[in-house]
């Protein structure tokens, strides 16, 4: 009697759906959701493995791939699990659709075999294809018993023009951890804060519960598959143990992997690890835990600078190619039951001519795809695969700043090179037709009243995004309010707006261009105007003559500093002196020569600022409380102000009271060239009354917010500003402004006075015991915070007459004995 026995299939276990089995190791695959991403891992994901894409820096090329492998979940019918640290998770609004095959079947045209042969080189024609249109990308796969199974595509066709319908997100098998969620997961005792560990236990739990292969299935029963996601593992809402938790969380969850049916796919910000440029070894340990590592290097985010990559390129032969979004590095593939990864043998981009340094993605409006990068075609040929440097189809170069865009256009026309556009402007004619347009007549339907003067985008991509493939400019908005039909403001069902423009009608409707003067924001980095007194005493220190509260520097060490204060303030304005020390007389001189003296004023010859102050008779003023005083000049009331003001920190509050200051001059020019002209003009021609009525003093005077000076500059034919002055506390009643105008420049000065307390416009200084900040009285703004406890500060006013002559003469005498 034989002793073979016939298998019956439905006594064998089934494999999952939306699965196959790799060709060389018989490993089983799941798809990523792109099938040119597929092809390069060879063929899929292997089961039980882990693929890490390591983000771009500026741009979300990798947020559109994590949404591809969520959608192929969904399609597939697996478990989800994602984690984000970083934002929120909505994936009814995240996730791309797809249409069903017979859908794309049905509106597909009939294509001429012929025709599209005569437009293949001979040498290309019979290459395979990725990505195409056929039925080879849509395998029917899983168990082949039941033709239930075998409708189930092994990778679906998404539409990124689509969003998934609803009704399948909530029917999915989808479990979220997103920024809130986890924080407060992590947060409790057991982890006490580590995320890391807080995910890894959830995962494995997930594992435990029907995905581990360690635990028999019974037979005639199907598996499935739990798909992980981890959006920028290691960026900085992460928070560990300790500086190597994230080494320790990928190799447990190698570990755990191994034995599930189950694959992660992780985003990294590599860029964080980075030092000067170069990435920090930390960053290889990471990928060698990885089963596959892909880079994406694009071209508005790539690690070099956008000249540093078209320098590279041209060193190599080839051109920037804007049909392509930037670059695909592969640093490692998955080789899972086997010695050698089988992408050489199985990847039709290998096989057909790419390679590892070799390969391009491209963001078209309806998918994503990795294809070889190809050199410009030479000759007379119509048709161009990668647009010449100076094709008018090229895309443009985005360059943002704080409150507008910059659109550098690849070829002048009529002599256009650049346009500069308000983000507010691109908010408001926004072309859409989900909200911004009507449907049927395009007219616009959002109103300029709901739009916020001071929206900004989350980010700004340019990519051939239209129906023809035009070059366009995507600019992507968090939702506002609009108007409903009742006219009340309503906030829209979305996670974030997108405005599609054309180039060519960017260009047709610019209302700013080749703008050659524009200024930059005012200096808003602390550590540009510091000076560390006691790292120059250290160094210059003269010891003979220095005592325990002033230490004194030599002639050539005094001269430097004095130098650094020149520099600092006459670009600054101001000046961060830490560790001067406790004597404010002779901090003085370090600021004018010994036969000058200070500026006496009604507040005495040195001002003590504080809350206890019963010497000073006129201390009826802000400063001597403790609540906070906003951004001012000060002595707006007299008729000559006094050039500069240093303050000495006797003691520090016990909480608060820390100083900010506004370098004005910069921040009126900014408000001149970048946000409103006329509010500028209303500023520098109305006239405000200033007046202080005190116990013991009285004084009025009446000017100008920005005062200008009498002749114009030669070179810009414009009048400089001279002195700000600027003091909520003293400021009057404005009563020279005529009635149907008051309303104007009250909304000037609110624009003045919001720019002024941007984040970016200031300097913010917390001065310790023995620190002494100098400031322009003339050009900067001067704040502080208020504060609890016995605060204590010395005031001293000087004379820019004899400051200046003071520093400069130091400067040019470090100058002379440099040369």
């Amino acid at each position: 009697m034989s002793s073979f026995r016939k298998r019956v299939p439905e006594s064998q276990p089934k494999i999952p759906p939306a699965t196959r089995l790799n060709a060389h190791s018989a490993q089983l695959l799941v798809s990523t959701g792109v099938p040119s991403l597929d092809d390069l891992l060879g063929g899929g994901l292997p089961v039980g493995g882990m693929l890490m894409i390591e983000e771009d820096r500026q741009t979300g090329y990798s947020n559109t791939l994590l949404s591809y492998f969520s959608s192929q979940s969904l399609a597939a019918g697996h478990k989800l699990c994602i984690v984000n640290a970083d934002q929120e998770i909505d994936l009814k609004t995240q996730l791309p659709g797809w249409a069903t095959l017979n859908t794309v079947q049905a509106d597909a045209p009939v294509k001429d075999s012929t025709s599209e042969a005569m437009k293949i080189a001979w040498r290309y024609q019979n290459l395979p294809r990725v990505d195409g249109d056929d039925d080879a990308n849509r395998q029917k796969t899983g168990s082949s018993s039941t033709s239930e199974a075998a409708e189930i595509p092994f990778c679906e066709r998404f539409d990124l023009m689509l969003r998934i319908q609803p009704a399948i997100v909530d029917q999915a098998q989808v479990e979220v951890l997103d920024g809130d969620r986890l924080l407060r997961l992590a947060s409790s005792e057991k982890y006490g804060g580590d995320m890391y560990q807080c995910v890894l236990d959830h995962i494995s739990s997930l594992i435990d519960d029907g995905f581990s292969s360690l635990k028999p299935m019974a037979p005639n029963t199907e598996r499935n598959i739990l798909r992980i996601e981890i959006g920028s593992l290691g960026s900085g809402f992460w928070q560990g143990s300790d500086s190597l938790a994230i080494l320790k969380f990928l190799h447990r969850l190698r570990g755990i992997l191994r034995y599930s049916y189950a694959v992660c796919v992780i985003s990294f910000p590599a860029y964080l690890y980075e030092d000067s440029g170069t990435r920090l070894p930390i960053v290889r340990r990471i990928e060698h835990l990885c089963d596959a590592v892909i880079e994406l290097e694009s071209f508005e985010g790539a690690y070099a600078s956008p000249s540093d990559i078209v320098a590279r390129q041209a060193k190599s032969g080839a051109s920037t190619s804007q049909d392509y979004h930037g670059f695909v590095h592969i640093h490692k593939l998955p080789r899972l039951n086997s010695l050698t990864a089988s992408v050489g043998r199985l990847s039709l981009l290998h096989t057909g001519g790419g390679s590892a340094n070799n390969l391009a993605f491209r963001l078209r409006r309806k998918k994503f795809s990795i294809e070889t990068y190809h050199l410009p075609i030479e000759g007379g040929v119509s048709e161009r695969r990668v647009p010449a440097k100076d094709d008018p189809k090229a895309l443009p170069r985005v360059e943002l700043k704080p409150d507008w865009a910059r659109i550098v256009f690849s070829e002048a026309i009529d002599g256009i090179t650049s346009a500069d556009f308000h983000y507010f402007w691109l908010r408001h004619n926004c072309p859409c037709l989900t909200g911004c347009r009507h449907q049927t007549t395009h007219e616009r339907l959002i109103d300029a009243s709901v739009i916020p003067l001071n929206i900004q985008p989350l980010r700004v991509e340019a990519s051939s995004v239209t129906d023809s493939d035009e070059p366009a400019v995507t600019v992507f908005w968090a939702p506002i309010a609009t108007k409903n039909s009742t006219g009340e403001l309503e906030l829209p069902n979305e996670k974030e707006h997108t405005s599609v423009f054309s180039v060519d009608w960017l260009r047709n409707n610019a209302y700013a261009t080749n703008r050659e003067k524009t200024h930059d924001l005012p200096p808003h980095d602390a550590s540009l105007v510091t000076i560390d007194y006691q790292e120059l005493s250290d160094k210059y220190g003269d010891t003979a003559n220095s005592t325990l509260e002033n230490t004194k520097l030599t002639a050539n060490g005094a001269a430097r500093y004095k130098a650094l204060l020149f520099d600092k303030l006459s670009r600054y304005g101001v000046a961060v002196i830490r560790n001067r020390g406790s004597d404010t007389e002779d901090i003085i001189y370090d600021f004018i020569d010994p036969s000058a003296d200070v500026i006496p004023t009604h507040f005495g010859r040195i001002e003590h600022l504080r809350t206890d102050n019963t010497e000073n008779t006129n201390n009826d003023q802000l400063g001597y409380t403790n609540s906070p005083v906003r951004l001012h000049t000060d002595l707006c009331y007299a008729e000559s102000v006094p050039g500069f003001q240093f303050l000495h920190c006797i003691r520090p509050a016990d909480v608060g009271g820390d100083n900010y200051f506004v370098h004005a001059e910069s921040a009126a020019n900014y408000l001149k060239t970048e946000v409103s002209r006329r509010a500028y003009d209303l500023l520098t021609t109305v006239p405000v009354r200033f007046d202080r009525k005190q116990n013991n003093f009285q004084a009025l005077h009446v000017s100008p917010i920005l005062r200008l000076g009498d002749k114009p500059d030669p070179a810009t034919n414009e009048h400089r500003l001279e002195q700000v002055r600027y003091s909520y506390f003293t400021q009057g009643a404005q009563t020279s402004v005529p009635f149907s105008e008051l309303r104007e420049w009250y909304e000037a000065l609110q624009v003045w006075d919001k720019l002024l307390y941007r984040d970016d416009f200031q300097i913010k200084a917390n001065l310790e015991a023995g620190d002494v900040v100098i400031y322009d009285n003339l050009k900067v703004l001067h704040a502080r915070n208020g504060f609890t406890g016995a605060r204590h500060m010395a005031g001293v006013y000087l004379n820019s007459s004899d400051l200046w002559p003071h520093l400069r003469q130091a400067k040019e005498q470090t100058v002379t004995a440099e040369a």
